[in-house]
């Protein structure tokens, strides 16, 4: 068992959180260690990001991370969406932003992996 963070970190969190937005706050656990934050991707996209909070983290810092992390596989992303729209995805059948293969048919017989 592990004692819980002083007063000011809950103060400095609730700061953070009111100065990155509520809006960007999907979930937080009952202890404040754990939380969800959303970004959505300049093709507007919604995205989450889990994060394990230490008693010194920065929620805008990590905030910011994430949304470079996000522009950075923005074009993987279109072209993805593109292959998922334009043609007949085999595999996966329900394809997640983490999948990053797919088994497109060619023909009747012909399938392709990408």
């Amino acid at each position: 068992m592990h004692a819980a963070p002083p007063p000011q970190y809950y103060t400095q969190l609730i700061k953070e959180i009111e100065s990155l937005g509520w809006d960007k706050l999907a979930y937080i656990d009952t202890e404040f260690s754990t939380i969800k934050l959303k970004a959505e991707d300049t093709s507007g996209r919604e995205h989450l990001i889990t994060v394990k909070l230490k008693s010194k983290s920065s929620l805008i810092n990590i905030h910011n991370q994430f949304l470079a992390a996000l522009e950075s596989l923005k074009e993987f992303w279109d072209v993805m969406d593109e292959i998922d729209k334009m043609t007949w995805v085999l595999e996966p059948e329900k394809p997640t932003r983490s999948a990053t293969m797919r088994r497109i048919a060619i023909d009747r017989d012909v399938s392709s992996s990408l």
